[in-house]
């Protein structure tokens, strides 16, 4: 299709489409002529910006990094004004699904035009066939009566809360049990971009050394250490950024009188003073905390935060309606579902040039 009329598929159907890979991966060739390999589509970016982040790529036999852009038509680029955007500054790879009239080519704020990818020739189905699948009747035979689907989806969630209790218990048993979930949580306040540097900046300040000591000293103590550690600072919205949500940490733990396993998400939020919101100290909860006390009957009572761009992936493959996700444990079952179908592609961090170190004044303010 060049120029037609109005796509079968809408972008977020096309957004599924490259997440689950349902299209060769290997051997595809560029607007350009350049042959381009799939290595990893890249995680779902949950706020603005390009679609998805940190993809690995090889294109002419060089392995490249960085951001992925989609449209239906290559002319979204220029409609979108993504070329005026320093936020789509890091794209590597504009995907097309169809080709139009438009020649101008993706060109990233401040660089050179990004290879472009018409992905409707390498489709594993029929544009067709992808638009009714990917609009309602759930994958790889899965049933189509809703509550099988999603008692299916409690047990797998009941399998990953399993597999999170499992991994606190090892490494309880070789650096104790307050502080292991000291560095779980630590390297949940990083969220999907700064999950390591929070986990190492743990490992260098443990949890015996900030027994104790007052928010102005706790500040001088993280921030030395955080200094030289490679925070990812492009693409993270404001309220996700490292220097916010350890200053929130910093007012937090001179708050806490006993083991960290006792804290719940409405203390977190106060005595963080805000700095770490609600939804990010629910997430700790579930993915630490509860896991760490072995408390399912508490993890299968908790309800979700609205759903991000992954649970909504996940229910249009599915087939059912994001309400239906009422518990964390259908939730958390939607995303085993989700990856358990989708790109076998080990997920190893991948170098982006985009790290910046920054370091805390007093009163929690960054410098970058």
């Amino acid at each position: 299709m060049a120029g037609g009329g109005p796509s079968l598929l809408s972008e977020r159907q096309l957004h599924l489409v490259w997440r689950l890979g349902l299209h060769r991966r290997r051997g595809l060739l560029l607007e350009d002529g350049r042959p381009l390999d799939v290595l990893f589509p890249g995680h779902p970016a949950l706020g603005g910006g390009p679609d998805f982040r940190e993809a690995l790529l090889r294109i002419g036999g060089i392995e490249v990094a960085g951001d992925v852009e989609l449209h239906l038509e290559p002319s979204g680029w220029r409609h979108h004004r993504h070329s005026e955007d320093s936020g789509f500054a890091g794209v590597v790879l504009h995907v097309a699904l169809h080709r139009d009239a438009f020649a101008g080519r993706a060109a990233p704020y401040g660089g050179p035009a990004a290879p472009e990818l018409t992905l409707e020739p390498y489709l594993e189905l029929s544009v067709a066939e992808l638009a009714a699948w990917t609009g309602g009747g759930a994958p790889g035979g899965a049933s189509a009566d809703p509550d099988r689907t999603l008692a299916g989806l409690e047990a797998l969630g009941r399998e990953r809360f399993e597999r999170r209790r499992r991994a606190l218990e090892r490494l309880a048993r070789l650096v104790g049990r307050e502080e292991a979930l000291y560095r779980e949580i630590m390297t949940a306040l990083g969220y999907r971009l700064n999950k390591a540097p929070f986990g190492e900046l743990a490992r260098l300040v443990p949890r015996p050394r900030t027994l104790g000591l007052p928010r102005p000293d706790l500040e001088r103590l993280y921030g030395a250490a955080a200094s030289a550690l490679p925070w990812r600072l492009h693409g993270v919205r404001p309220g996700n950024h490292p220097a916010r949500r350890l200053a929130g940490w910093c007012a937090l733990l001179p708050r806490v009188r006993g083991p960290l396993s006792a804290l719940d998400e409405s203390f977190i939020v106060e005595g963080s003073e805000g700095r770490i919101g609600p939804d990010r100290a629910a997430a700790i909860v579930a993915t630490a905390i509860l896991p760490a006390r072995g408390d399912w009957a508490a993890f299968a009572a908790l309800r979700p935060p609205p759903p991000d761009r992954a649970a909504l992936d996940a229910c249009a493959a599915l087939g059912l309606p994001a309400s239906r996700l009422t518990t964390m444990a259908r939730r958390w079952g939607a995303f085993e579902w989700l990856r358990a179908g989708g790109d076998g592609v080990s997920r190893s961090k991948i170098p982006d040039p985009s790290f910046r170190s920054f370091k805390l004044q007093a009163g929690g303010q960054e410098r970058i």
